[in-house]
């Protein structure tokens, strides 16, 4: 079953839409709150937000969460796997309660071919006014976990290279690189224009630069990412 809630226009240039995930759940899935808020006016100049960048991976709506209002009517929304497993992750690290997030799939109608005009091309600005961008690989968790004892050792200071490594790691390593979220046109305009970028994998964070001391240790896999 498809859903679809109705989006009130954006009556500014700068006027984006942002959610807010309820700390509760309804039905056994996410609400979401949506603001409407203008960049320009003084009041939100240092609004804090996320910025989700990711690829849609399928696209059919297997998922469905909901939408809170402005008059407080709730809508539920369908979503695809992808978006709803970030969501899912962004709730168990408390992303709620005054943590804003952008994401393309319902911050923007999809259905408004007007909208999608005007808004798409100003999508660098989102990105460039973001507090953080999380770059969501859409991995498992149990990939995230055989990454984390390399990434422990390289936090702690020491070489990764001088220690023996489980022989997931190397695995993990290469699916990372070979992601499909690489294969982005626009993935440079997201990170180059990026305050800063949170790397997610499966449940482990990690960061532009950890990706490229984990590149340069595991060069012999031929990673192509980037």
């Amino acid at each position: 079953m498809s859903y679809e809630c109705s989006y009130t226009e954006l009556p500014t240039p700068s006027t984006i839409r942002l959610i807010e995930l309820e700390e509760n759940k309804v039905n056994e899935t996410f609400a979401c709150v949506i603001y409407y808020v203008d960049c320009a006016q003084s009041e939100w100049t240092h609004l804090e937000y996320n910025a989700l960048s990711y690829v849609w991976g399928d696209s059919r709506p297997t998922r469905h969460i909901y939408l809170i209002g402005s008059t407080d009517e709730m809508y539920p929304v369908s979503v695809h796997e992808n978006l709803w497993r970030f969501l899912a992750w962004a709730w168990e690290k408390g992303l709620h309660k005054g943590s804003y997030i952008w994401t393309d799939r319902i911050c923007l109608n999809q259905h408004n071919d007007d909208e999608m005009a005007q808004r798409v091309p100003r999508m660098g600005e989102i990105f460039r006014n973001a507090t953080r961008v999380f770059a969501w690989l859409g991995m498992s968790e149990h990939q995230g976990q055989h990454l984390k004892p390399f990434l422990d050792l390289y936090r702690d200071g020491e070489d990764p290279r001088e220690h023996p490594c489980a022989p997931e790691t190397p695995l993990a390593v290469a699916a990372i690189a070979n992601n499909e979220y690489w294969t982005r046109v626009w993935i440079l305009q997201e990170f180059a224009l990026a305050k800063q970028v949170v790397v997610v994998v499966g449940d482990v964070e990690t960061t532009t630069e950890e990706l490229d001391v984990i590149e340069y240790c595991f060069r012999g896999l031929q990673l192509r990412w980037r």
